[in-house]
């Protein structure tokens, strides 16, 4: 029994010093291959991507600091300009929806306009409430979006922009007061293409007695600042003076006198 006492003792011993000192190279793993992940339904990859687009918007709802420093070219003439000057140092509602737009029109977009993704237009929808749920407030939102969706057409020949710029004008226009005429006439010198359609939109206005010199107001922005729709202004003067003008006061006249 001594003997075999010891026998155990010694055993025991050499387990826990195999323990306290394991020989590493035994243990470790000579090769692992790390097993891919089972590709997400069309289905489910919806629902992950929305519910990532809500979690954004509902973070910037709750963001009520802005940025110390955002990305911008120094000013002055004298100043080198390096990288930190161009870098957002902290991120605010605006960085986080200026991201949206970028992903929307560009990262999200598929190569070609004949293919066809869901992904950017989910997130184009969710853009498009969220800017009509205060338009007034996300104003820049609205342009950087536009412009953005523009900028990708000319790379890929889509057509998104007219069809987003059209969809956001018309639910623009039957909210629209006279107190927005600041806003409303930024809206039309900032878009960074006007069409014969959204300039054919105002005749809306201009036929409704509340808001009819907003209407002609925009008109006349666009006849003296964006020369490439002086055309489609003064037709759509013309057909206002031809067919309505029972409903057109002095000043419009004037201004359609003056231009056609």
């Amino acid at each position: 029994m001594d003997t075999e006492s010891r026998l155990s003792r010694t055993h025991d011993d050499q387990e826990d010093e195999r323990m306290i000192h394991p020989d590493l190279d035994s243990l470790a793993v000579s090769t692992f291959d790390l097993p891919h992940p089972e590709p997400l339904s069309t289905a489910r990859l919806k629902i992950e991507f929305q519910a990532g687009i809500e979690r954004i918007l509902h973070s910037v709802k709750h963001l009520e600091f802005s940025t110390t420093q955002r990305a911008a070219l120094p000013a002055g003439g004298g100043k080198s300009i390096n990288s930190s000057s161009l870098t957002i140092s902290e991120w605010d509602k605006d960085a986080w929806t200026i991201l949206l737009t970028r992903l929307s029109a560009r990262a999200l977009s598929p190569p070609s306009p004949s293919d066809d993704s869901p992904l950017p237009n989910l997130l184009r929808e969710r853009l498009f409430e969220y800017i009509m749920t205060n338009f007034r407030e996300h104003m820049d939102l609205i342009i950087a979006w536009l412009t953005e969706e523009w900028y990708n057409d000319r790379l890929t020949n889509a057509n998104v922009y007219g069809k987003w710029a059209m969809r956001i004008l018309d639910n623009l226009l039957p909210f629209i007061e006279m107190k927005d005429s600041k806003i409303f006439l930024r809206f039309l010198g900032d878009l960074p293409l006007m069409t014969g359609g959204m300039v054919g939109k105002l005749g809306v206005l201009c036929l409704d007695p509340e808001k009819i010199k907003l209407g002609f107001a925009g008109i006349k922005y666009l006849l003296l600042l964006r020369p490439p729709v002086r055309g489609d202004c003064i037709a759509l003067l013309v057909d206002l003076y031809m067919n309505r003008t029972r409903l057109l006061s002095c000043f419009d006249l004037c201004i359609w006198r003056g231009w056609c």
